[in-house]
């Protein structure tokens, strides 16, 4: 399986699903950050792990024609969850023309990762930045796009998810879905789905200490294991593996 994160605007949480979905995951995980900087390496693991490689090495691997060999060279074995993690850029500076030509060569690899039985999540970023893996949604089984329920990420996610679903207009197998982070107020997950026409993949409650917790690698606070935040992941991850197809994800 090969899923997508994306984002329109801010920082709704897509780094914090990602880690909880790890946490809990069946299977092994390849986890690539297909932007600039590593979120992962800098909060969860609390910059205790050089980010001395990533995306750069895969562009110097599909130059010299041994893209295989780099994206095993540079895959980090994460504390804690049974994943590896490919950083992304270090700088602006290092996304070149060529970054586009890199995604669609990755597809291959990531297909066959896949196939042998690691499950690939992929960390877009935010939608319209500099390199965005357009050429990686279009080889996902899901797109999950994660926003908050206030109007500032509604209204920047209604202008994304048309182009979103334009690059997936060639690839019947991938579709895109909600992933919305934030219960009743200001809006209901419910009615955010209605306004963008894409199916609610998961709601995930707002609960800043237990993201934290993920996402910066924190201590846990008393009850972790069994918060609303994790609940609701786990029941994400149990929609994915359910359905092989993401047009027979159901709402929940």
């Amino acid at each position: 399986m090969i899923l997508s994160f994306l984002t329109a605007s801010g920082a709704p949480g897509a780094t914090t699903c990602i880690l909880g979905l790890a946490l809990q995951w069946p299977r092994p995980i390849l986890l690539l950050e297909a932007s600039v900087g590593s979120p992962v390496l800098a909060g969860y693991c609390r910059g205790e792990i050089p980010h001395d490689r990533g995306l750069l090495g895969l562009l110097a691997g599909q130059r010299d024609n041994t893209l295989a060999v780099a994206l095993e060279l540079s895959a980090i074995r994460l504390p804690g969850i049974n994943a590896h993690l490919v950083p992304g850029f270090t700088s602006h500076q290092q996304v070149q023309r060529g970054t586009k030509a890199l995604w669609s060569d990755l597809i291959p690899l990531l297909q066959s990762v896949s196939a042998a039985g690691t499950d690939v999540m992929i960390d877009a970023g935010r939608y319209g930045q500099s390199a965005f893996p357009e050429p990686l949604l279009a080889a996902s089984d899901h797109v999950l796009h994660v926003l908050r329920n206030d109007l500032p990420s509604v209204a920047a996610a209604a202008r994304t998810v048309p182009a979103v679903q334009a690059c997936l207009r060639d690839a019947p197998g991938s579709r895109v879905g909600a992933v919305v982070v934030g219960g009743q107020p200001p809006y209901a997950p419910a009615g955010v789905v209605d306004v963008l026409d894409v199916p609610l993949v998961a709601a995930v409650p707002f609960s800043p200490d237990h993201a934290e917790t993920i996402r910066a690698g924190k201590q846990p606070p008393r009850g972790f294991e069994r918060s609303a935040l994790l609940v609701a992941l786990a029941e994400l991850g149990r929609n994915l593996n359910l359905y092989e197809s993401p047009a027979q994800v159901s709402h929940v």
